[in-house]
């Protein structure tokens, strides 16, 4: 078993802990970048179904976000 990395940590959104220990999540920094810009509308859990063969399927949850641009001032 091993670990496939396509890009440097530095460059993750999320999925780690800062150098205090906290856990930043992708969702955390999706957050910080667009929020000068951008209002969250809403977030929450969106399933869906994916049919691959007529036997295999994957059923799953994705976190989905709504944003709307903020007005230029």
């Amino acid at each position: 078993t091993g670990i496939f990395i396509c890009c440097s940590q530095n460059l993750w959104l999320g999925g780690y802990k800062d150098a205090e220990g906290k856990v930043v999540t992708g969702f955390d920094k999706l957050k910080s970048y667009l929020g000068p810009n951008f209002e969250l509308i809403k977030d929450k859990p969106m399933s869906f179904f994916i049919r691959e063969t007529a036997h295999k399927n994957q059923w799953s949850v994705a976190h989905t976000t709504i944003w709307k641009r903020r007005k230029s001032s």
